[in-house]
């Protein structure tokens, strides 16, 4: 099953003309870096890791005793 969608892409691939190939080429690369630079700016990557370093680094206000 799985065969014949793979051998029906390679064809559709193969009928394409090389300056439409490089647009799509260019085009998927500047969706997938916008993606990526998305999910930078939404620090997802924090969460990815799990780190909790950054979880606290809001200041908190000092208590001063005179």
């Amino acid at each position: 099953m799985f065969d014949n969608i793979i051998n029906s892409l390679k064809d559709a691939w193969r009928g394409l003309s090389v300056s439409l190939k490089a647009m799509l080429l260019v085009c998927a690369g500047v969706v997938v870096g916008l993606a990526g630079l998305f999910m930078y700016l939404l620090r997802a990557h924090t969460y990815f890791i799990g780190d909790d370093v950054f979880q606290n680094c809001v200041r908190q206000p000092v208590a001063i005793h005179g």
